[in-house]
């Protein structure tokens, strides 16, 4: 998880699954898709794909890249740990995406 991209708020963490390059987007996408799902029963504020600066020429639109998430705390906070564990529980449960992932929060 990185805090690149977050505009240095210190609510927003940005979290990044290390998957195998060879792997097919799709399942990145629903790789990301599943983790976002499950992070979304914490309470966050919100949770969304980064954009990818990988487009490909004569795409209409934006690139979504769902190896990066970005989770903005609210503003009650106290909910750091629990995305931690979730994360590593559900690389847990994901290993054939030869999972890993990297953390800094914003800021």
């Amino acid at each position: 998880m990185r805090g690149e991209g977050t505009d240095g708020d210190p609510r927003n963490l940005l979290i990044e699954l290390q998957l195998d390059p060879d792997i097919d987007p799709d399942e990145v996408e629903r790789f990301g898709r599943q983790l976002r799902a499950e992070l979304a029963q914490l309470d966050v504020e919100a949770i969304s794909p980064m954009v990818s600066s990988d487009v490909p020429q004569g795409a209409k639109g934006v690139g979504v890249d769902w190896g990066s998430l970005l989770v903005t705390f609210s503003t009650a906070g106290g909910v750091f740990t629990s995305v931690i564990v979730m994360v590593q529980d559900w690389l847990d449960r994901h290993s054939a995406a030869n999972p890993g992932f990297s953390q800094r929060p914003g800021g």
